[in-house]
């Protein structure tokens, strides 16, 4: 996982899951004015479920449409469709060198 700053945010971390074929995935997680967000942009998946993690903790199986894209956020502010509450337990804020799985 490589660290970038972005002048918008206090923390932001930035990976690229790859997956079989071309599918590959980017997640980045950002903490901004106190809002936590981990969001995850995916491409060229199979149709279906697939389960995002991070290290041990399960946040949330997400849906790959027909289309083989999808988008999904998990944030502490959750108020928009396409949004989840990141799970209890969870500890935040998220750091480089954690394990981000999709």
């Amino acid at each position: 996982m490589e660290q970038r700053q972005l002048l918008s945010a206090d923390i932001a971390l930035e990976t690229i899951l790859k997956g079989t074929g071309t599918a590959f995935s980017k997640a980045e997680y950002k903490l901004s004015d106190g809002k936590h967000s981990l969001e995850f942009d995916i491409f060229n998946a199979q149709p279906g479920g697939y389960d995002a993690y991070v290290g041990t903790t399960l946040l949330r199986r997400i849906t790959v449409p027909g289309s083989r894209l999808a988008q999904f956020e998990f944030t502490n502010q959750a108020n928009d469709p396409g949004e989840a509450p990141f799970p209890a337990g969870l500890t935040l804020p998220l750091a480089a060198g954690q394990t981000i799985r999709l």
